[in-house]
């Protein structure tokens, strides 16, 4: 089995903390996960997924960067993806209406939480 996730709090919160409910429900398949992510294709971008995921302890077999919600629903049609984990409602919607199961990662209290520290209303 194949499971795609995306990175920014889908596995990484914004306040560089592990989205710990991710990490447990990716750990109850016996998966291949691919990080497929929205994040401009830079060294510095993908150095820094490399460098959470090992001082993590993730385990994935690979990493892609691509530039919007339709390519990364494509790339995870390329790659045989059979689940998607995101916190994107666009890519979750994509992602059902193209037959790939989801898992939506988005945790309203921490997001409303870090939206305060920047002092950001919703």
């Amino acid at each position: 089995m194949i499971i795609t996730c995306d990175f920014d709090h889908t596995l990484k919160f914004e306040t560089g903390e592990v989205n710990q409910q991710t990490l447990d429900l990716l750990s109850a398949f016996d998966a291949q996960v691919i990080i497929i992510s929205t994040r401009k294709n830079t060294d510095v971008n993908l150095q820094e997924i490399v460098d959470f995921i090992l001082q993590n302890n993730i385990s994935v077999v690979g990493i892609h960067l691509v530039g919007d919600e339709h390519q990364k629903l494509a790339k995870a049609i390329e790659v045989g993806s059979t689940l998607h984990f995101d916190d994107s409602e666009e890519a979750l919607q994509l992602f059902d209406n193209n037959g790939i199961l989801t898992v939506n990662c988005f945790d309203k209290e921490v997001w409303e939480t870090h939206l305060k520290n920047l002092e950001i209303d919703l």
